[in-house]
């Protein structure tokens, strides 16, 4: 079932579960361009949902002129439009008239990239610290984008393992991720 037309005919008639296949075969990919583009980890993994959504629900539309690409354009555009949202509540909340007289034009931004930055190093760290066979994979699928098949042929291990092992990596990393919020407070 890789035919892309083949798949595609199969969920606009009402199978659904053949989505999964584009959602296997594209998250990596999603993933990383949501993280290059908002920085931010878990922002990353609710717009890539939210991009996959759109996807299904856009599906009729598409007119079969390369899905990769296809879904790369929805992920920008939402990103982007993220973006843009992000900046204006952004701004809505820091107007000129709410700053001290201290505030230097462009310090934010430069604070929340060094903010973004001492997150991610957090996230490494904190991947670093579980147990090294749930660390291998969460590295392997998010830091190095590898799909849950490529790492369970290199690993020798069996699909639904990995799939497994991720899910308890990301619910473990996302625990330590809220104990050490809670500790900065």
């Amino acid at each position: 079932m890789h035919n892309e037309k083949e798949i595609i005919e199969r969920i606009l008639s009402g199978d659904a579960e053949s989505f999964r296949y584009i959602v296997d075969e594209y998250k990596n990919l999603v993933f990383s361009i949501c993280l290059n583009m908002t920085r931010d980890w878990f922002e990353a993994e609710n717009l890539t949902q939210e991009i996959f959504i759109k996807a299904y629900n856009s599906l009729s539309a598409y007119r079969f002129m390369g899905l990769k690409t296809w879904i790369s354009r929805i992920a920008v555009n939402k990103c982007i439009d993220n973006n843009r949202r992000r900046a204006k509540r952004l701004e809505e909340l820091t107007s000129p008239d709410d700053m001290p007289e201290f505030y230097i034009e462009g310090e934010s931004l430069v604070e929340e990239h060094l903010i973004q930055e001492e997150e991610k190093e957090t996230i490494i760290k904190l991947c670093e610290s579980l147990p090294q066979i749930y660390s291998s994979v969460i590295k392997e699928y998010f830091l190095h984008s590898k799909s849950i098949r490529k790492i369970a042929a290199e690993g020798g291990l069996n699909e639904k393992t990995v799939e497994t092992r991720l899910y308890r990596a990301v619910k473990m990393l996302s625990n330590k991720w809220k104990e050490a919020q809670n500790e900065a407070l």
